[in-house]
């Protein structure tokens, strides 16, 4: 959609009416753009003042639609499940009803209004709650609560009254089957509003009312050489815009003088204006330091360091990108919802509200800049709140609880997995669900909130993905043996740090553990082997069909596990007997660790009776695996000569083997003293490594070297956030270098341009760990785990 990026959706450009294009034309000539500066802000008809030809144009626009019946029936068509209008030109839900659809979604691009907000039963309470378009501040005294009750009137009227241009079209229309706004309205599914919870004023909200403070900022781009030499000719800038609608170029006189004056008091400070018309610039033509342009990329200047300030109108979009980039601000409010920003701004502390009316008193003027500019309380509090906005629970690029199958309840509680049903409206995507039901006996990690209802998948996106719909995906398997562990114990800041931030689609799914997931009998008529796989399958095919919407690219993912998760994830990823279509391009895998309990061998999924077997015919694939130097031997348990360290290899006498081998290792003969789970992964990693080469694939091999935090799930900290502990300088340097090695691989294939894929005569691998007293860093080595290969090798 242009203006947007998207690439997904058909585009339709439409309109405008004639006569609401000359209307508008006609309304906004010079001496209307001009009164905008001399009429005072804290009157209602700051407010009022452009509702009556807004909503003029409203009934012309509604006109035009319903006059038009091609685009009717075209739309009528397309059978849309859902449609979205900002409720402020109430023309869109004429049209919606035209064509049949109820099912709507109201945005506003600020708060919600409490037109919106009465008809669908949000509680508006003026003797506490800042009215949408009120200039009261946020204190209780009796003046100020008796302007909120006014201004909280007069912002309900505002809505109101466009309405009514909408209501007439419809009436004219209709007659008597006309539907009125407020009908509509009221009975509208979900309200987007541009708002944020943690930021904003305190306010009752339902649940109804989605709000996405911030949706629209971008992540500020590096300036290009014309605006970094601007920036670079002072040590502080200054970035002045007021927006679209109050011009710059149309203020009286006297205001642009006591602008000069400003930039004459700040010699030391390049004052950067968006002026419409620099061409007309005699005004400040003396003054080297002041930079004036029709247009500039605020958002970006906003977020280079060198800006001291930002002078603004106050307009959502323009605070919201103050915030979050934590840049100081002086706030003129013009009229409508900005007098209200003011007051957030100034409660924050990071900014001051200045009356748009004392703009030509330059020495006040001077004055609320100098103070922004010369007390650090201002920039300190600036940088909290872009930390508040950067540490925010969920991000509205956060998808959470995602049901991919029916919740496996009642009959389909041993059941395979069934598509789940299909929901009205606007899913709550802003929390997590609960964990699966576990084996709490058998781990160190409880989850906090555990349920049956644990079928969903959690997707970690960004806005360039969403607009671009090609990004790579990563599916994650967690571990814990099929028994334990969940989708929802990770780290969600990590996670958006090692992979959403980097253009990597992160995915975490549920399934079932432990009896729900393996209760075996003779046959699968009674209950179903393997069902928490089958559940795995079930996410794959919703990622499979879904994953667009989300930004992500089909063709492009990397199915990725640790522990157990690593070995179901080789499992699925070579699988011969799982549709190709659903098989994944690449795996990624941290410690294979496939202990009793697990996976069913049966003959549908899995056939063959042992790994070897299985791992001899298989699909070549890209593969990402490695250790810790450590894994098990932190492990107290006592060992036996039963261990699955050689169940799933072909030995002749395997018990004489197992016992043999067991008396070596007790009575200190064998040369190393790791536990068997250690020794077992040792074996596995390399020889699914090779495997992989063998059948035609390309492997990756690795071991995480690090002797503070040598252990099976030490590494994972520093992808996903679990296990975590406090790195020191040389750890952060391991953490950096795994975020860019993982995500490195799920996008292109190739971990590091310096990682060697496996050559089965040297056994190469990459040695990870940094010390930097010895200047040791991540380096290709030969021999993985030479003296335990060659002990095993021997037997």
């Amino acid at each position: 959609m242009p203006g947007t990026g998207t690439e997904k959706a058909n585009y339709t450009s439409y309109g405008p009416d004639p006569r609401a294009k000359i209307l508008i034309e006609n309304s906004f000539g010079i001496s209307e753009f001009q009164s905008i500066w001399t009429m005072s802000s804290n009157t209602a008809d700051s407010v009022l003042w452009a509702a009556g030809f807004i909503g003029e144009g409203s009934q012309y626009t509604c006109e035009m639609f319903l006059d038009d019946h091609d685009l009717l029936n075209n739309l009528k068509e397309e059978k849309f499940d859902m449609a979205i209008t900002e409720l402020f030109d109430f023309s869109g839900l004429a049209l919606f009803h035209a064509i049949g659809i109820t099912n709507i979604i109201g945005a506003h691009s600020s708060v919600h209004y409490e037109f919106t907000s009465l008809l669908i039963g949000n509680p508006v309470i003026p003797s506490y709650i800042i009215g949408s378009q009120s200039y009261a501040r946020a204190d209780t005294s009796l003046y100020n609560r008796a302007v909120n009750l006014w201004m909280s009137y007069v912002s309900w009227l505002f809505p109101r009254q466009i309405s009514l241009g909408t209501q007439r079209c419809m009436d004219l229309k209709w007659g008597k089957a006309a539907p009125t706004i407020e009908d509509i309205v009221s009975n509208i599914t979900w309200i987007y509003a541009n708002t944020e919870p943690l930021f904003d004023f305190s306010k009752p909200v339902l649940p109804t009312v989605v709000e996405l403070g911030g949706i629209g900022a971008q992540k500020p781009k590096p300036l290009d050489e014309k605006w970094s030499k601007i920036l670079s000719k002072r040590r502080r800038n200054v970035l002045i815009s007021f927006g679209s609608v109050a011009q710059s170029y149309m203020m009286p006189e006297s205001y642009k003088q006591s602008m000069v004056k400003l930039f004459e008091q700040f010699p030391d400070i390049t004052f950067i204006w968006k002026y419409e018309k620099p061409e007309e610039n005699n005004f400040v033509k003396h003054l080297d330091n002041v930079h004036l342009s029709n247009w500039l990329p605020q958002n970006d200047i906003l977020g280079d360091p060198r800006i001291s300030l930002f002078i603004t109108h106050g307009g959502a979009g323009s605070v919201f990108e103050s915030a979050m980039n934590g840049v100081p601000v002086l706030t003129i409010p013009m009229f409508g919802d900005q007098m209200r920003n003011a007051k957030i701004v100034e409660r924050h502390g990071f900014g001051l509200e200045y009356f748009k009316l004392d703009i030509p008193k330059s020495d006040k003027l001077v004055e609320a800049a100098k103070q922004i500019l010369t007390d650090e309380s201002y920039k300190k509090n600036a940088k909290k709140v872009a930390e508040l906005f950067a540490s925010r629970p969920f991000s509205p690029q956060e998808k959470l609880k995602i049901p991919f199958a029916s919740p496996p309840l009642k009959e389909l509680r041993f059941a395979l997995p069934r598509p789940p049903k299909p929901w009205n409206g606007i899913r709550d995507a802003t929390k997590y669900g609960p964990a699966c039901l576990s084996n709490s006996s058998t781990t160190k990690s409880p989850q906090k909130w555990v349920d049956e209802d644990c079928l969903h998948v959690n997707v970690f996106t960004n806005e360039d993905c969403i607009k671009s719909a090609n990004c790579a995906v990563a599916f994650y398997v967690h571990g814990g043996g099929l028994q334990f562990d969940s989708a929802v114990m990770f780290n969600d800041s990590l996670i958006i740090e090692s992979f959403a931030s980097r253009d990597v689609i992160f995915i975490t799914v549920g399934f079932r553990l432990g009896i729900f997931s393996h209760l075996v009998f003779e046959g699968d008529d009674v209950v179903h082997k393997n069902i928490g796989i089958y559940d795995l399958l079930a996410g794959l095919e919703f990622m499979h069909s879904e994953i667009r919407f989300f930004g992500g690219n089909k063709s492009h993912v990397t199915l990725y596990g640790h522990s157990y998760g690593g070995g179901i994830a080789v499992q699925l990823a070579t699988s011969k007997k799982i549709d190709p279509k659903k098989r994944m391009q690449r795996q990624m895998e941290e410690e294979d660790h496939d202990p009793p309990g697990g996976i069913i061998r049966d003959e549908i999924l899995f056939p063959k009776e042992t790994m070897v077997d299985f791992l001899s015919d298989t699909g070549p694939i890209r593969l990402l695996i490695g250790t810790t130097t450590k894994e098990m031997d932190m492990d107290p348990k006592p060992e036996s000569p039963t261990h699955q360290l050689f169940g799933e290899f072909s030995f002749q006498n395997i018990d004489e083997v197992r016992q043999k081998f067991y008396d070596d290792w007790k009575n200190n003969r064998l040369g190393f003293n790791h536990k068997f789970d250690t020794q077992y992964m040792f074996q596995v990693i390399p020889y699914t490594a090779l495997s992989n080469v063998k059948n035609g694939g390309i492997s990756y091999l690795y071991s995480y070297r690090n002797p503070k935090h040598p252990f099976h799930t030490d590494d994972l900290s520093y992808l996903l956030g679990v296990h975590s502990f406090e790195p020191d300088n040389d750890e952060k340097q391991i953490g950096a270098f795994y975020r860019e090695m993982f995500s490195n691989f799920v996008k292109t294939g190739v971990p590091d341009n310096h990682f060697e894929p496996l050559n089965a005569t040297l056994m190469n691998y990459l040695y990870i760990d940094f010390d930097n007293e010895t200047g040791l860093k991540p380096h290709m080595e030969n021999d993985y785990e030479h003296e335990v290969g060659e002990k095993f090798r021997a037997f």
